[in-house]
């Protein structure tokens, strides 16, 4: 990702990137709560492309945090972080960036800021520059029905100790675009040894 978006707008890693990604720069700092209203401070330190790839900016998933959640209910926001969008990652910060480590939403943020530099989704830009330079033709974020015949069987372990199908967990039909933390679908290759 920072090769990218080195390449489209030549940003080292440390320039401020809240004027590519304006929403990173809205964000507040959650300092605790009064009661149920959340004490809010608006942050006035920079965010860079390295805080986001070393998860130093302050951003976490909000579903396993009780702060993030209680935030959210207080100011009515129905998104969340697993929605895959950017409203689903716009949640205060947890510390001022740069002086804590939580691992969450900042490499999705990065994510968002190589396709505001490139114009490409994560996805497009990981072909057309990483997969198919390599000759993963076959890796993607969003297999097709194609895949379909390739999927390895998945089992679910019944209470006998006996081995039972389930359907694999994949969501063909979202409209979500391509986030960085998950969902990529490769098979094995297969070689042969020469004769």
């Amino acid at each position: 990702m920072y090769h990218a978006a080195r390449r489209a707008r030549d940003p080292p890693l440390d320039d401020d990137v809240r004027t590519t990604i304006p929403e990173l720069g809205t964000m507040q700092i959650l300092r605790g709560f009064d009661g149920d209203k959340p004490i809010l401070e608006d942050n006035t330190k920079p965010i860079t492309l390295r805080m986001l790839l070393t998860h130093v900016v302050g951003l976490g998933y909000d579903i396993p945090n009780p702060d993030l959640i209680k935030w959210s209910n207080y100011v009515g926001r129905t998104a969340r972080n697993l929605d895959w969008s950017k409203e689903g990652f716009t949640v205060p910060f947890k510390f001022t960036p740069g002086e804590g480590w939580w691992y969450g939403t900042a490499i999705d943020w990065a994510a968002l800021l190589l396709e505001a530099a490139t114009g490409q989704t994560l996805g497009q830009y990981m072909k057309a520059n990483i997969l198919l330079p390599l000759g993963m033709e076959d890796t993607t974020f969003w297999p097709g029905s194609d895949f379909d015949a390739r999927f390895v069987a998945y089992t679910s372990r019944r209470g006998d100790g006996s081995l039972e199908a389930v359907a694999p967990p994949v969501d063909k039909d979202s409209d979500h675009p391509s986030r960085a933390a998950a969902r990529d679908y490769s098979p094995p290759r297969v070689t042969t040894a020469p004769s």
